[in-house]
């Protein structure tokens, strides 16, 4: 199986191919409800992505539910310890919050895993696009982080 990704109204949906039944599945990925749906051309399965997600958002507001979302961006990580004293210091030696140390790290792990699965030309652009403060194909890095985050603080 092949693993990509699509995503349309701020959704992301993860595809794999079926070689037995010849079909292309869908699943939404980032959110807590299930959202499914198939293919056999890569046409079919573009609609078919925007029509479960379009008729998962109406069946919400029919019913006055709020529509799961994609992640909030805030997480609760538990570490040892040692761990969590390890990386508090190492911000501290870096001048910045543990959180912009925290951030810069995933950041660094998520272009290294997108390059051993060849998608370096996006990976940049992709991780950046999602930190803070910053909009869809605005160029930043670790230390826009780290400087925001080090502004903040009186």
């Amino acid at each position: 199986m092949s693993l990509n990704t699509m995503q349309y109204r701020g959704y992301t949906a993860s595809i794999e191919f079926d070689g037995d039944d010849r079909l292309f599945v869908g699943d939404v990925i980032d959110i807590a409800d299930t959202i499914t749906f198939t293919g056999r051309t890569v046409d079919e399965l573009e609609t078919g992505f925007a029509t479960a997600v379009d008729a998962y958002l109406d069946w919400c507001a029919e019913r006055g539910k709020e529509p799961s979302r994609p992640f909030s961006g805030r997480i609760n990580l538990r570490f040892d310890p040692w761990l969590h004293r390890e990386a508090a210091m190492a911000a501290a030696a870096k001048r910045t919050s543990l959180n912009a140390f925290l951030v810069a790290c995933v950041e660094q792990g998520l272009r290294a895993c997108h390059a051993q699965s060849g998608r370096t030309e996006n990976a940049a652009r992709d991780v950046a696009a999602r930190l803070p403060g910053r909009k869809r194909g605005q160029p930043t890095t670790s230390a826009d982080v780290a400087a925001k985050t080090a502004s903040r603080r009186p």
